[in-house]
This record gives structure tokens, sequence and C-alpha cells, in this order.
């Protein structure tokens, strides 16, 4: 605990060391700092949130297509309740029914294989027999009595093949009842609008055969060869990693998501069909996604950015505000509301760091005008201040860089003189006793002004103001209101004298 309160005493420290418009920075730098880690932060979430929207895509393409063989195989059977208790399967009778239900139901042909492989189909009644490839594949499952929904290829294409086993009253294999269904139908289904119409799906088995791509797919085929596996490398070598990654999901009946590159950056999500060895692959633009989140991002970034510039301007109004503030006091404490010059606590702050910080010698010079008194109760005040400006103006012309003054008040001005020779503090005060008596306003008016000047020689750097000042001023008292005689200089005899 007793760390902390010293932290908290350093970092108080150091915050109290720096200017405010330092903090404001550091403070903009802060939220600037936080708005990226919220960016980064908001990026990952966003980007996953779309793959997730992708996966669950896929699996709502997954289920639509399933379904849609899972209602065909349901169709088949209700079928087959009343074929395999038919003491004639292939009957003229039953062959107009299963025609019938073939046409109402979109299958190809509907058929039935007996146990020497005899095949018999709607197309003619069951008057004509067809052979089918791969047909011990429905052979053995069906002898396991299991329902199948598997591919075969026929006639030099694809088509989906629905089977039930038929059984006698004891259970004894019968035969196979079967439907066949146009895998191009499924098109229909695989077309669906995902990601504004710029998604696809594509049906492929294990080994990368692709058996149909939706009407928008991209064409993942070649000359060469019909495999997703062996294209999607072909197109781009980068992607030989990607793909043999997913070849072993694949291979393990897994589902995942991947990025490959082919024309473009592609996300692709993969999951088993859960009929055969079928995959359905649901395939977008990678950059469909980046500008969904990209949109937000700048939303996000512009919504940020405008606070920070809105909290920037408060904070330099905060600034100006307290500036101006300052301006103003510094004004009313530090500016003489007469001359415009500095006022007298700005003269002894001005003086405290010339003190130290000036090596040349230093003498201490007060004036003010005889009979001051007259010009106000004669001329007006107006004109008496015009006089005050003028004594100033003189003054500052005269002394330049060599010193510091201000009007303490009424007539009265203080002067702190910089000088390497005495000679130079006459010629000042002969200059300015010169100069005003040139003062146009009351020499028009036949009006001499006569100044009285004191002055006192610092003998160190230590003295301290109000001794100083004192022993000018009664320098200047020795000569006052005598018009032969403007300045005094302060002497020890006159300290004894006065003490």
């Amino acid at each position: 605990m007793e760390r902390v309160e010293n932290l908290m005493k350093k970092i108080k420290v150091i915050l109290n060391k720096i200017p405010l418009l330092g903090k404001i920075i550091l403070l903009l730098l802060f939220i600037m700092a936080i708005i990226l880690i919220y960016s980064k932060s908001l990026s990952t979430t966003l980007k996953q949130n779309y793959l997730n929207q992708l996966k669950e895509t896929a699996s709502y393409n997954n289920s639509i297509i399933y379904g849609e063989l899972k209602d065909k195989q349901t169709t088949l059977q209700q079928i087959g309740s009343f074929i395999e208790d038919s003491p004639d399967m292939i009957s003229r009778e039953n062959m107009e029914k299963l025609n019938e239900i073939s046409k109402q139901n979109k299958f190809k042909r509907i058929g039935i294989i007996y146990p020497d492989k005899r095949v018999f189909v709607t197309d003619n009644l069951g008057e004509q027999s067809i052979y089918l490839d791969n047909i011990d594949i429905l052979f053995e499952k069906s002898l396991k009595k299991q329902e199948t929904i598997t591919r075969i290829e026929h006639d030099g294409g694809t088509i989906i093949v629905i089977s039930i086993p038929l059984e006698n009253n004891k259970g004894e294999f019968k035969g196979i009842l079967f439907a066949t269904y146009d895998v191009n139908t499924l098109r229909n289904f695989m077309t669906l609008d995902i990601f504004n119409g710029r998604g696809y799906s594509i049906i492929m088995n294990s080994n990368g055969e692709k058996l149909i791509t939706s009407l928008t797919g991209l064409k993942l085929d070649s000359e060469e060869s019909n495999n997703i596996f062996y294209n999607l490398e072909r197109i781009n070598p980068n992607n030989k990693d990607t793909i043999e990654r997913m070849k072993a999901d694949v291979k393990a009946n897994k589902s995942g998501i991947i990025q490959f590159s082919l024309y473009e950056k592609i996300y692709m999500s993969y999951q088993p069909l859960g009929i055969d060895d079928l995959y359905i692959l649901t395939v977008i633009p990678k950059n469909i996604i980046e500008n969904q989140y990209n949109i937000l991002m700048k939303n996000t970034y512009f919504l940020c950015i405008g606070l920070s510039v809105a909290l920037f301007i408060i904070m330099m109004n905060i600034i100006f505000n307290e500036k101006r503030k300052k301006r103003l006091l510094e004004n009313i404490t530090y500016v003489d509301k007469v001359t415009g010059g500095y006022s007298y606590e700005k003269f002894l702050l001005e003086y405290k760091k010339k003190q130290k910080n000036n090596n040349r010698k230093k003498a201490f010079i007060v004036l003010d005008i005889d009979n001051f008194k007259l010009i106000n109760d004669i001329f007006g005040y107006n004109i008496g201040n015009m006089v005050l400006k003028d004594v100033w103006k003189i003054i500052y012309d005269n002394l330049k860089q060599n010193g510091i003054f201000a009007r303490k008040y009424a007539d009265k001005y203080s002067i702190m003189i910089f000088f390497d020779k005495e000679e130079e503090i006459i010629e000042f005060v002969d200059k300015v006793i010169k100069d005003i008596e040139q003062v146009n306003i009351i020499k028009s008016e036949k009006f001499r002004i006569v100044p009285s000047i004191g002055i006192y020689v610092l003998e160190n750097n230590d003295e301290k103001i109000d001794q100083i000042e004192n022993y000018a001023i009664m320098a200047s008292r020795t000569i006052k209101n005598r018009y032969d005689v403007y300045y005094s200089f302060y002497y020890n005899e006159l300290k004894s004298i006065i003490i």
C-alpha cells in the first residue's frame, strides 16, 4: 500500500511539472492508444463474426441440401412398404404407380434391383432393364440392411442414388428399391443469395472431385482435371500447405475454414454433407468480409477521431481561455493602465530576475515631477495622463536595453539602470531632463515641467529593493522644488545626516 502511495506521489510530482499543453498531448496520445487497441480488438471480433457467419451459412446450406435428399429418402421408404409386400414387385400396376411417384418427386427414375442384379426401371414401366455402375455398393449396404444415399457415375454423368433394402415377411433380402436424382437439380438449393450474391457453394467428394457448383460459382476445374485440390494448387502453388491441411480434415471427416489465394483472396468453409463421402464447400471472396468490417472500422475511426478532435478543441479552448484570463490578469496586475508599460508589481518581479542575472553595475533612480498636482488642476486629468505617458516614453527611449523601469504611482517613476561607468548614469539623466522640458503639450502653455531625480548606486546585488529605493528617495528630497539642480546622488554622509 505504501509503495502504491509513493508511486502515486511520484506520478503527481511528474504531472505537476508538465505544462497544460503537454498534459493535453499526453492525454490525446493515451486516447489514440486506446483507440488503436480498441480498433484492433474490434477488427478481430468483426472478422471472427463474419467467419462465424460463413460457418452458419455453410451449415444452413448443408442442411437445405441434406434435407432435400433426406426427404426423397423418406418418400422411397413409404414406397418400399407396399412394394415389398407385392407378389410381383415389377407388375405393370406397380411400375405405373412408381412412374407417377417419380414424376411427382422429380426423380429421374425409380427402379427395382433383384438379388441377381437385374435392374428394372420406370422408364418403360419395367419392360427395360439397365445396368448401373458401382451397383455392388448398393448390394453391400442393402445386405447389411442399410439405407443409402450415394453418388454413382452413370452414362458419363453423376447421379444421386437413394436406395432402401426390400425384405419378405420372413426378413429375407428380396431386392433393392432405388430412385435416381439428377445432381444438377440440387443447383436450385445451392444457389442461395449469400454475401450479396458473391458467395457460392460446391459439392465434392472426399478425393476432391467436384460434383456440382452453384450457378454463381467460380470455375475451379480445368481441361486437365475436375479435382478441386489439384486445381487450387495449380492456380497458385502457395496454396499447397493450406490444401494439405484441408485434405487431412476431409479424410478425418472434419469441418473447417481456410484462406487461400486464387485470382483474389478467398475464404472457404468445408463441411461433411452427411451423404456418403460428399462435402459441401461454401466460398466467399475475402474482400467481402473485409469490405463489410472496413465500413464499420472506418465509422469507428471517424467517431474516435471526431471525439479526439472535439476533445482537442475543448482542451485548446480551455488553454486559450486560461491564457486569455492570464493575460487579462497580467494586464491588470503587470501593466500600468496609464502608460501601458510595466506596473510597479511587474517591475519588482523583473528587478529580482535582473538583480542576480546581470553582472553589470546597477543604480536605482527615482523620478517625480514637481507640483504635478497643478498640471491636473490647471489642465485636467487627461492632459496630466498625457504628460505621464510622454515622460514614460522619454525614459523608455533613453534607457533602451540598459535597465528596467515603471511608474510606481501618480508621477513617481522607479528606474533600475545598468552601467559600466558612472558617466553613463549622468548622460542618461541629462538626456531625460532635456527631453522632459520639450514635452509639447505643456510647452505650448509656457508651463515648465521640472523633475526631481534621486540616484543610488548599489554596492552589491544583495541589497533589498525597499532599502535602495529609500536611499534614492532621500537623494531626491535634497533637491525637491529647486530649479537649478534636477538630480542628486545618494552619499553616505546624507545617510548619517538622516539617521
